[in-house]
């Protein structure tokens, strides 16, 4: 039986790879061999970790995540989901509770309470605990969103360098979106594990049941499971249509079907409501709250999602025209083995048709609603990568790895992400003894010292606003009810379990139009601010000074019955004005005026 050679190393490589007793780490018989990296890796390892780091220590965002944390202490302390809406009586309690995203609100319930646990000590050290794991979970899910989208691009190309570029610019594409943890962060995660599936030049049997058990996870941790079956149909059908015109292999394209269909009967059937799952997906996503909220608008082009958006398609329309100019030039790639949904021929322009579909799709939503910019950025990435790929072969040089894989070269990325752990917060954590204090590690709109002062009412925080309980309710309880934006409510239903008197959080969905309105219109500082609150028997106002000047004003002219204790309007401590809060009490009869609060 005849073996084939190995190539012979060149005398450069035979002096740098041969150390001590003639030890070869690049020995491609070595049983360690599979496990070598390249160069490319190297870099790739350096910046996933790298990114994970600096992430892990941006400041926990002030919404979003604390709802959905409350609503998931309900569900593990309980043992089962919710029906109703459970934190504001003001919410609309006739609307059933879409349990779209229960796994993704237990996580984050149990994420906090093991930083919790570990942390230990009193109230604030233990608040400190659970939201360094909050940031850990965030940092996580980021990482694995960018690693997942790099195994799409690499497994499609065979580029490493490929993989570190699409890697970088996902990132960079995704600033703006790089701050808030909420349930949509599982959802951006299955989104790139779902590319990753699409992007094998076959579809086995095991990628159908990945596929499948992904789409019935997803379906029940974000409602975005809607994309992922749009993406997938999508591909469904052009690989059909591409084993019918013989362009890819038939037995994938009918296994990518099976795939398909199972995927969508698994998310009818395996969720708390069963196909209506479809039906109050689609009525959250049409409800008429949730178009008055600023990331459900139209995209700004000014925006910093703006304008990551016009540089994403000014990229993608220069590379498509590279492609394009190539082709007319003559230029021919050499064909070779392609994912089974990205078949292309002259009369696409060369272009995938899956490509230019889902680019019409999400160029549209994208430009209707802001918040679909999550999904552009990795889409579009993993469309330039292959393009990029497609370019290089044109022009005759192919964008892969050429240096040779080694375990010197491992260890090298080893070192590098064990180095660069060393500087994650949980890293710090450790070294330090304790998490880091919560001055440093939540967004300083979080109005935790405003729930410290409800519950404690000792001053440390806001001494006119403990005086004002302290006279107008001596016990705990609070006799009227607190006013408060959306965004200020979020982290009140968590620190309140759901007992403090708010008047509405970011769930806006859950609330009837009416009540929505009245808390947009005492926002605004309209005429009827004042008797809505008398309606609705509030006692405080919490909001965001410099957000809102009209009610501002209102309560400066409102003096006979409203007392203004804490405004940080200019405060420059805080370095985002959504940080700059108001406080405003009703006034007391025969009371003296509390004196306001003011930044130093």
């Amino acid at each position: 039986m005849s073996t084939q050679e190995e190539p012979p190393k060149t005398e450069a490589q035979a002096d740098s790879d041969a150390v001590g007793a003639g030890l070869d780490f690049t020995d491609p018989n070595s049983p360690l061999a599979r496990y070598y990296l390249r160069s490319s890796h190297v870099a790739l390892a350096a910046t996933l970790a790298l990114i994970l780091v600096l992430v892990s220590h941006m400041r926990l965002w002030h919404t979003d995540v604390w709802a959905h944390a409350a609503y998931g202490r309900y569900i593990v302390e309980h043992l089962r989901l919710p029906e109703h809406e459970l934190l504001c009586d003001l919410a609309d309690q006739q609307l059933p509770y879409a349990n779209y995203q229960w796994i993704s609100q237990a996580v984050f319930y149990l994420t906090y309470r093991l930083g919790a646990w570990l942390a230990g000590g009193d109230e604030v050290r233990s608040l400190a605990g659970g939201v360094e794991a909050l940031r850990i979970l965030f940092a996580l899910l980021v990482t694995l969103r960018l690693g997942f989208l790099g195994a799409a691009i690499l497994r499609m190309t065979d580029s490493g360098w490929l993989v570190v570029a699409g890697v970088v610019l996902a990132a960079l594409l995704g600033l703006p979106n790089l701050s808030v943890l909420r349930p949509q962060g599982f959802g951006e995660v299955y989104f790139a594990v779902l590319l990753f599936l699409l992007s094998g030049r076959a579809f086995s049997w095991r990628s159908v049941i990945a596929t499948v058990l992904l789409l019935i996870v997803w379906a029940n941790s974000h409602g975005s499971y809607l994309i992922g079956l749009i993406v997938l149909g999508t591909a469904v059908f052009f690989a059909a249509l591409g084993g019918l015109l013989g362009l890819v292999d038939r037995s994938s394209a009918v296994r990518l079907a099976v795939a398909g269909v199972l995927s969508a009967v698994g998310v009818a059937l395996a969720n708390p409501h069963g196909p209506w799952l479809f039906l109050l997906t689609l009525d959250l996503a049409n409800h008429p709250n949730i178009a008055d909220m600023d990331e459900w608008k139209p995209l700004d082009l000014r925006s910093p999602w703006g304008i990551a958006f016009l540089g994403s398609a000014a990229l993608l329309g220069l590379t498509v025209a590279s492609h394009w100019l190539l082709r007319l030039s003559g230029r021919t790639e050499q064909e070779s083995p392609r994912p089974v949904v990205l078949w292309s021929t002259k009369y696409t322009l060369h272009i995938p048709l899956m490509h230019w579909v889902l680019t019409l799709l999400f160029v549209q939503q994208t430009l209707q609603h802001t918040r679909f910019n999550p999904w552009w950025v990795p889409f579009v990435v993993w469309f330039l990568a292959w393009q990029w790929h497609t370019v290089s072969k044109l022009i005759g040089k192919p964008l892969a790895d050429s240096d040779v894989p080694s375990l010197r070269k491992t260890i090298i990325a080893g070192l590098f992400v064990s180095v660069l752990l060393l500087w994650t917060a949980p890293a710090q954590w450790v070294m330090n003894g304790e998490p880091k204090p919560i001055e440093k590690t939540m967004h300083e709109a979080t109005p935790w010292r405003f729930v410290q002062e409800i519950q404690h009412r000792d001053g440390k925080h806001y001494p006119g606003l403990a005086d004002w309980l302290n006279k107008h309710s001596p016990g705990k309880s609070l006799a009227g009810r607190i006013f408060c934006t959306e965004t200020q409510g979020d982290y009140l239903t968590w620190a309140g379990e759901g007992k403090l008197p708010i008047f509405m959080y970011t769930h806006v969905h859950l609330f009837s139009p009416r009540v929505w309105n009245d808390c947009q219109q005492v926002k605004m500082g309209s005429a009827s601010w004042s008797d809505i609150l008398d309606r609705h028997d509030v006692d405080i106002i919490l909001a965001e000074a410099e957000l809102f000047p009209g009610l501002r004003r209102r309560l400066q002219t409102a003096s006979d019955s409203w007392e203004i204790v804490v405004d940080e309007t200019g405060d420059r401590r805080k370095r985002d004005r959504r940080g700059r809060i108001l406080i405003a009490v009703r006034k007391l009869d025969g009371a003296e005026p509390v004196k306001a609060a003011q930044p130093k």
